[in-house]
């Protein structure tokens, strides 16, 4: 047991150990971005190198279930998110399509599931993802281990140009979902100012990250000119085929 220098009072249970290598826990981060983005087929592929879901296995069925399930738990109100409800419905799917939960996460969730319940029995509107979110943005934007992952999760492929562009649309996700989690009131407002910081602070200190997002942002707008410039090409094309077919027409009258 601890006490912290603001009054509060933290404990440490070591009764569940268990040790999650770099690699499962980049693809952890991986898996969630996906979600975040409602990639469910790709989320799925992360669980499966993570040994949730059997090798071989078609993963667009499970894909299809877990969209639901996240839906259910979680589109509802992000502040709403239940650990406990979440993990419920997950295993309610092990019996419909070929998936096991791994020895160390089962730890883990085990782990979670405990600490959940000690904290809303402590106080009722405790909110899980209020606590974890502020420090998961933390480790993002300032361990050095997760710093570069920003370039996955900020810059995505498109067919137009060869290199990524920045990807808004993931963007938005994260700033929807930390306001969500923020709540109200001048403590949300720092919450985000404090991401926000970390974030200006991660580009001063990684200025070859910040250049590669800003290219990214350049591509980007390159990509919409290149689309809307086809786009319009085609229109034109179609539009001079369907006069010109139409003058032949008339012409034979």
């Amino acid at each position: 047991v601890f006490a912290l220098r603001d009054g509060r009072i933290a404990y440490v249970d070591f009764g569940s150990v268990a040790e999650i290598s770099q690699t499962n826990k980049e693809a952890i981060l991986d898996a969630v971005v996906e979600a975040m983005d409602q990639n469910f087929v790709q989320m799925a592929k992360y669980m499966s190198k993570l040994g949730f879901i059997a090798e071989g296995s078609d993963v667009r069925p499970i894909a299809n279930a877990i969209e639901a399930m996240w839906e259910d738990a979680v589109g509802r109100d992000m502040q709403d998110f239940n650990f406990r409800t979440v993990t419920t419905q997950f295993s309610q799917l092990a019996y419909r399509y070929p998936i096991r939960v791994p020895e160390r996460f089962a730890l883990v969730i085990r782990t979670l599931l405990t600490q959940e319940g000690i904290c809303l029995s402590l106080d009722p509107d405790f909110k899980l993802l209020a606590v974890a979110y502020p420090y998961v943005a933390q480790r993002l934007l300032r361990d050095p281990l997760y710093c570069d992952r920003l370039r996955q999760v900020l810059l995505k492929p498109v067919p137009e140009v060869r290199k990524p562009v920045f990807d808004f649309r993931r963007l938005f996700s994260l700033i929807f979902v930390a306001a969500a989690v923020a709540g109200s009131g001048p403590r949300a407002l720092l919450e985000i100012g404090r991401t926000f910081a970390d974030g200006v602070a991660l580009c001063w200190r990684r200025p070859s990250l910040a250049l590669e997002l800003a290219q990214g942002v350049v591509r980007w707008a390159r990509a919409k000119a290149l689309f809307a410039s086809n786009l319009a090409v085609g229109g034109l094309g179609r539009l001079w085929r369907f006069a010109s077919g139409g003058g032949n027409a008339k012409a034979k009258t």
